[in-house]
């Protein structure tokens, strides 16, 4: 599952008639084809490539109604500076610890996108903000959250106390997040198999 989300920029929530195996764990050993460090796109495009090979993934897109957090303005000021970055470069966004997110040279979309990354459904952007900006966001992470930020490291503590997300985005941001349900792009599997033994 997580091979089919990273490498088609999915949620899971967006990932229909998959089987309950998919969620099993695998180790994989692979060597880019050409010199060079891959970019983070052509790393999605050997993924994609290995789930056709070796899983015989095929899947179509198409709209459905499902359930999402939209993200909106909140009536009040946005602590959103212009991006620094390249307008039409990539945008940086990370995890610095559990609960403590940078955003540089990043769009609405792109931060929306990154939400769902640790959310229980996706995010579509629905702010209207134009542009790029570079913004931090600290929030206390909840369970839910734990479990998939679990790779990041613990925040030092005695910085001050933060709130959950949904208060972070508000008083940091200006921004909210709300339940929907909304058309939304799906990837709908249509065949595939347990790969075979190397």
């Amino acid at each position: 599952m997580e091979l089919v989300t990273y490498s088609h920029e999915l949620h899971r929530g967006q990932v229909v008639n998959a089987p309950g195996w998919l969620e099993e764990q695998y180790d994989i050993t692979a060597q880019p084809g050409g010199e060079g460090q891959p970019s983070a796109r052509q790393w999605q495009t050997m993924v994609r490539r290995l789930l056709i090979d070796r899983f015989k993934l095929s899947a179509h897109r198409e709209k459905r109604r499902i359930s999402v957090y939209e993200l909106t303005v909140r009536d009040g000021p946005r602590s959103l500076a212009p991006g620094t970055g390249d307008p039409s470069g990539p945008a940086n966004l990370a995890m610095r610890t559990q609960g403590r997110f940078a955003a540089r040279n990043a769009s609405m979309s792109d931060f929306a996108g990154e939400l769902g990354a640790f959310l229980d459904r996706p995010v579509v952007d629905r702010t209207g903000i134009p542009g790029r900006y570079d913004f931090n966001l600290a929030w206390t992470i909840d369970e839910f959250q734990s479990a998939r930020l679990k790779a990041f490291p613990v925040p030092p503590r005695g910085i001050g106390d933060v709130p959950n997300l949904f208060t972070a985005l508000q008083e940091q941001l200006g921004l909210k997040l709300e339940t929907a349900n909304a058309p939304a792009e799906v990837f709908v599997i249509d065949h595939i198999e347990r790969p075979s033994e190397n």
